[in-house]
């Protein structure tokens, strides 16, 4: 493995073999810089690795993880991603997948979007991915119920809040929603 670096200078693209052994490394930051190289592979062994470090014990691991799999948007991700916005201790992570998700359009994380805004005081500002990704993900459901659960949300943190940016994204999630 301590050719990759070399590899990556002369322009040698890793394996995915070695994509997933690197990511499932013992070394943290060895986990962590190939979570984020990963990205770059859409293969279902690099996203079955990804989705197996989002139980890492470091969160620079998982934010890593997250972010890769956002770009790969591979829907087999989703699952995984859905049990970070319920489960992670870290708030980073939790926004991160919330982002993931919205980039998606994932329609099956809307209720646990929705579960995941609603935590948070009007004014905080730490809702802003949420808001936004209920936005995109409300945009895509069949659902008129669940796109009306999210819209009644949207109008009332709108009105609800001082912060201009949590009306700015609640409005521009509403717009989305049409």
């Amino acid at each position: 493995m301590r050719w990759c670096g070399l590899m990556l200078l002369v322009g040698c693209a890793p394996t995915t073999d070695e994509v997933v052994a690197s990511v499932r490394s013992e070394n943290p930051v060895v986990r962590e810089d190939w979570a984020a190289e990963a990205a770059k592979h859409t293969e279902p062994e690099v996203v079955e690795a990804l989705v197996a470090v989002l139980g890492d014990s470091s969160d620079r691991v998982r934010l890593a993880a997250v972010a890769s799999l956002a770009q790969i948007n591979d829907k087999a991700a989703i699952p995984a991603l859905i049990q970070r916005i319920r489960e992670d201790h870290n708030p980073k992570v939790r926004e991160a997948a919330a982002d993931a998700l919205g980039r998606m359009r994932a329609t099956e994380a809307a209720p646990d979007l929705l579960a995941f805004s609603v935590t948070f005081s009007p004014d905080d500002q730490g809702q802003l991915v949420g808001l936004w990704a209920l936005g995109h993900v409300g945009a895509e459901l069949p659902e008129p119920e669940q796109r009306t659960a999210i819209r009644d949300f949207l109008v009332a943190r709108r009105e609800q809040t001082t912060d201009k940016y949590v009306r700015f994204n609640s409005t521009t999630a509403l717009r989305e929603l049409q």
